[in-house]
């Protein structure tokens, strides 16, 4: 297995970064801030720097349910909340509308259960998520319920129906 600072960009796994560089690869006038545990925000750099993005990203050691940076215009959780269960979400999100300013939006990237008795890969991650971290795929209801109970909007889905954008 070759090392992870030699490994290429494509093979960087979700978590470490990935969704922030991608976004700054292909917006070179954005500038971001990761937050993320200290044991991933280490990982995280060298993601960054392979990338090379890593001049325009502050990477934060911190915990997303007390240590949320103020200042950003659009605040991203991307596969963050089925790691919780309700009143964990709750948290994050609370910190989330703490950190923001009005007008400012916050896109939250998970799969979305549907509410039918079809086969998905969401109600197949939902399964692994209560199992293994106590977490919980969520159907859009049930997310709106959590934005509304932390100050956001309902928010609405962007094709395929994966990103939802809550306004503040």
């Amino acid at each position: 297995m070759t090392s992870p600072a030699r490994r290429p960009w494509s093979t960087w796994a979700v978590g470490e970064g990935a969704t922030i560089a991608s976004v700054l690869q292909a917006h070179a006038h954005l500038r971001g801030i990761l937050l993320d545990m200290p044991e991933v925000a280490s990982a995280a750099r060298r993601t960054l720097a392979v990338a090379g993005v890593e001049d325009r990203c502050q990477v934060i050691a911190g915990s997303i349910f007390d240590d949320v940076p103020s200042g950003g215009d659009v605040y991203v959780l991307s596969n963050i909340l089925h790691d919780w269960d309700d009143e964990d979400a709750t948290r994050i999100l609370s910190a989330c509308r703490a950190a923001m300013q009005p007008g400012h939006q916050l896109l939250v990237s998970e799969a979305i259960v549907s509410d039918d008795n079809e086969p998905s890969l969401a109600k197949t991650v939902d399964m692994q998520m209560m199992a293994i971290a106590g977490g919980v795929q969520r159907t859009l209801t049930e997310l709106q319920t959590l934005f509304g109970q932390t100050g956001f909007g309902a928010g609405r889905t962007v094709p395929p129906g994966l990103l939802l954008t809550v306004a503040l």
